[in-house]
This record gives structure tokens, C-alpha cells and sequence, in this order.
């Protein structure tokens, strides 16, 4: 489970926070949720949550991706699970696909000084090309 405090503000009275609580394929968001409530020692409301998003690796989806993938870096890595929020989870058939070549220690994403290695860029571009012309055959 990943937590952070995303937001907090006190206005007229009423203290607002925002959390980003993360849980993963077989916990349950509500079941964090009833945990977080029985922590804090005032009243709290809750205005949405999210249970974790799960496509199977033996999708449709998964497959070709996992296979354009596999043909443009020549990597044989089996699919895997993100905590990372992403729109994907907002359609249910829907997974994220990076544009990050493992393990080849170009991507310095959401750190100082973020930056990304040209070859992998353009590698990544080939992918997603690639995995749309498959996708939408």
C-alpha cells in the first residue's frame, strides 16, 4: 500500500485532505479506507474511491503489447503490476504501456534534473506505432 497526503486545507471551520492511498490487485481500497477512519480522531467523509484496476496478462490487450514489446527491445519480460495511477483505470480493459525500456537506466521521470534518453524516446515512439497498427488490425 502507498499513501501520501495530497491536499490539506482549513476553511471555516472544516479541515479538507486529499490522500492518495494506493493498494494493490486483491486488497480492498474501502477496507484502507475503514482503517484510515478508525485512525484519525474527527469525523470523516469520504467523496470517492477507487478499487485497484486489473487486466489479465492473458488479455487480448496484454498480449499484443507484451509481444511488440518483446520484438522491438529483444526483452522477454513478462507483463506486471503498477501502483501508479493512471487514466488507464477509468476504462476496463484499458492497461499502461511505457515507454521506458527496463533496465536501461535512461528515464530520470519525476526526479531533479528529470530528464530522457533520446534512443529510448524514439524506441518508444516505434512501440506505440507499432502496437496501434496490431492493436487495430
Amino acid at each position: 500500500i502507498i499513501a501520501s497526503l495530497t491536499k490539506l486545507d482549513y476553511e471555516n471551520g472544516q479541515l479538507t485532505f486529499n490522500a492518495d492511498c494506493r493498494v494493490t490487485v486483491g486488497e480492498s481500497a474501502v477496507k484502507l479506507a475503514e482503517i484510515i477512519k478508525k485512525k484519525i480522531s474527527f469525523p470523516v467523509n469520504e467523496s470517492s474511491i477507487d478499487e485497484p484496476h486489473y487486466v489479465s496478462p492473458d488479455s487480448y490487450l496484454v498480449k499484443t503489447l507484451e509481444s511488440v514489446y518483446t520484438e522491438c527491445t529483444g526483452i522477454t519480460d513478462a507483463p506486471y503490476p503498477l501502483d501508479a495511477m493512471t487514466y488507464a483505470h477509468l476504462k476496463n480493459d484499458a492497461v499502461i504501456f511505457g515507454g521506458v525500456k527496463c533496465g536501461d537506466n535512461s528515464c530520470n521521470a519525476h526526479s531533479d534534473d528529470e530528464c530522457y534518453n533520446l534512443d529510448t524516446l524514439v524506441l518508444a515512439a516505434k512501440m506505440f506505432a507499432k502496437a496501434m497498427i496490431e492493436i487495430c488490425k
